[in-house]
Formats: structure tokens, C-alpha cells, sequence
């Protein structure tokens, strides 16, 4: 996991974060506390994309992002899965 800090981390903005991950609470829950872990701010699905492209590291969601784990596009980094405290709801 600390590895990561030397990667490109991108945070997705426009999610509540009472709703959401971030790198900071992801390091936290996996029990390290870093300085400077923030990520760069950056919509979901550009982060997604930028994930795809070799630019960035993001925390996704497994039912966005399962299937291009499951077919090889993405690679899941660590072992350690985050229930996010949020819920989606279609209205």
C-alpha cells in the first residue's frame, strides 16, 4: 500500500465523501497514516479512464469496475476490499 503514494492518485470528486473512500481513509483503514496520500480531484469516469489509460490509481466501486477487472483491463492492487458508506439510488 505504500507504494502507492509514489503513483498518481486520483480522488473522484462530485461524491458526498460521507459517501465515499478517498486515498486518506483508504490508507487509514488499512492502517497507515500518510502525509500527502490526498489524490488529485477528478470526476469518476475520467478517473476510470485515466486508470485504463496507465495515468492514475483510483478507488473504484466493484460494480463499475469488476467486469474490467475480471477481463484484465484494470488491475485490483490490493486484497483489501472498503465497504462505502454510501448507496446509490436511481429516482
Amino acid at each position: 500500500m505504500l507504494a502507492l503514494v509514489r503513483h498518481r492518485l486520483l480522488d473522484a470528486r462530485g461524491i458526498p465523501w460521507d459517501q465515499w473512500v478517498d486515498w486518506a481513509s483508504g490508507f487509514r483503514h488499512v492502517g497507515h497514516r500518510i502525509s500527502g496520500a490526498q489524490g488529485q480531484s477528478i470526476s469518476y469516469l475520467i478517473g476510470v479512464q485515466m486508470a485504463l489509460d496507465g495515468k492514475g490509481r483510483i478507488l473504484g466501486w466493484h460494480s463499475f469496475v469488476g467486469n474490467l477487472v475480471a477481463k484484465g483491463r484494470l488491475v485490483r492492487l490490493l486484497d483489501t476490499e472498503i465497504r462505502s458508506p454510501g448507496a446509490f439510488f436511481l429516482t
